[in-house]
C-alpha cells in the first residue's frame, strides 16, 4: 500500500482503477483493516492507496469521509463505490472485483 498526499492525488491517479482506504493512525479499526486491504490488493492487483484524514483533511472533506475506515472504490478515477467500517473481507474483495 502507498501513503498518497493531496497535491498528488488527483495527478497520480486520473483515469485509473484503485482503492483509496481513508484512514488515522490514532484508529484502531483501521489498523486492522490494513492486512486485509493487502490480501485484497494481492488478489486482485487493484492498488491500494492510504490517505491519513489527519493529514490530508482536504481529500477526507472532498469525499465525504466522516468516520474511518473509510475505504473508496475508483473505477476509471471516479469513485464507484464506498464502504465504511470495519467489515468482512469478502465484501472488500467483491467491490474490488467489480473495478477488475
Amino acid at each position: 500500500m502507498i501513503e498518497v498526499v493531496d497535491k498528488d492525488f488527483q495527478e497520480t491517479l486520473a483515469g485509473k482503477n484503485y482503492i483509496v482506504d481513508m484512514h488515522a493512525q490514532w484508529c484502531g479499526p483501521c489498523k486492522a483493516l490494513a492486512p486485509i486491504l493487502e490480501q485484497v490488493e494481492k488478489e486482485t492487483g487493484i492498488p491500494v492507496y492510504k490517505v491519513d484524514i489527519d493529514e490530508h483533511d482536504l481529500l477526507a472533506s472532498k469525499y465525504g469521509v466522516r468516520a474511518v475506515p473509510t475505504v473508496i472504490f475508483f473505477k476509471n478515477g471516479e469513485p464507484v463505490e464506498t464502504i465504511v467500517g470495519f467489515v468482512a473481507r469478502d465484501r472488500f474483495l467483491e467491490a474490488a472485483r467489480k473495478l477488475v
